[in-house]
């Protein structure tokens, strides 16, 4: 069950952070990287101070996954590029045919 839970959490997380500013994000990376334990402490007072209301119906909403942009592109793009043995035939018979015509 724990990595269960840990895989929630990194996946919120990762919805979370997709939602921040990309400067933002290099700015706190720059801030954990240079100085973590302060980083951390202000994480800690964050997390003590209370939870708005309006923070709290957004914790209890069910976490719904989405598919990543790139795979449902690449799911249409699969759609469309598929080919029958028929339709290779039929592309060689066609360049048979000019060749043929041709020489």
């Amino acid at each position: 069950m724990a990595a269960e839970q840990r895989q929630n959490f990194e996946e919120n997380l990762e919805e979370q952070l997709a939602e921040i500013d990309p400067a933002t994000l290099q700015y706190l990376e720059q801030l954990i990287a240079e100085n973590a334990p302060a980083v951390r402490k202000i994480v800690q007072n964050v997390l003590d101070e209370p939870i708005s209301q309006e923070m709290a119906q957004r914790l209890h909403k069910p976490f719904q996954p989405r598919a990543p942009p790139r795979e449902r592109r690449a799911r249409k793009r699969q759609e469309q590029n598929i080919r029958t043995v028929t339709d290779y035939q039929n592309e060689i018979l066609d360049q048979y045919d000019e060749a043929k015509h041709e020489g």
